[in-house]
């Protein structure tokens, strides 16, 4: 909400149609693109759910590295911004790559019990 009250500020001020339609087109994208980014992690999360290798295909250190972006990057916008609704949607996307983590990390593991015990019992 924080873009249409400096939106409403720049209409006030006479600023330029074009600058205020691309700033309109770019907060309805943002919100947009990351409400649909955060349903979209879902497809991933049943994918891995469903994995019975391991979820080998998931890099660990890249999905963590989404985490903390998204992370960072909600709260720099809450902090230097003062935008709630930032801060909403990037910790929504972190909340997801989480979810993704753990679920890979929880299959590894199922997946690497076994193993372990066949290497056990040929030992």
């Amino acid at each position: 909400m924080e873009a249409l009250a400096k939106i409403s500020t720049w209409i006030d001020a006479g600023e330029p149609l074009a600058l205020i339609a691309a700033a309109m087109a770019v907060a309805v994208c943002f919100v947009v693109f990351n409400v649909a980014r955060t349903a979209l992690y879902l497809p991933q999360l049943v994918t891995c759910w469903r994995d019975e290798g391991g979820c080998a295909a998931i890099n660990l250190f890249t999905w963590s590295s989404w985490i903390v972006a998204n992370a960072s990057t909600g709260l720099y916008m809450w902090i230097f911004q003062h935008d709630s609704l930032g801060l909403l949607l990037s910790m929504s996307n972190a909340a997801m790559c989480s979810a993704t983590v753990a679920v890979a990390a929880i299959k590894r593991r199922r997946h690497a019990m076994p193993m372990a015990a066949l290497s056990s019992r040929n030992a």
